[in-house]
């Protein structure tokens, strides 16, 4: 199976989902790909999309343990089709951003 960046897996599911919670993405991923990642580097792209403007919570809930859990959803940012190598390099764009570049 291609392996699909992580990035481009989240852009994909809320494309297709409108909004969905990062542990049911990371769940999702797991599956769909076949290749199981940490729980806590996905959450990690959740905040580098997040940084990068891409995506944005849309809502929140508390779950059946009682914690928060956040749904996100994409910007108009990263509906573009411009964002794709944003979602795909992510790591690389916080850190040109964090360094004063324009992203």
């Amino acid at each position: 199976m291609e392996r699909t960046p992580v990035g481009i897996f989240i852009r994909q599911r809320l494309m297709e989902v409108g909004e969905d919670y990062p542990y049911r993405m990371w769940k999702a991923y797991c599956i769909e790909t076949e290749r199981v990642i940490p729980a806590r580097s996905f959450y990690v792209y959740i905040y580098w999309l997040k940084e990068l403007g891409l995506i944005e919570p849309s809502r929140s809930s508390k779950s059946k343990k009682g914690f928060d859990r956040v749904y996100y959803r994409l910007t108009p940012k990263g509906m573009a089709e411009e964002s794709i190598d944003l979602f795909a390099r992510p790591y690389y764009y916080v850190r040109l951003k964090k360094a004063g570049a324009k992203v």
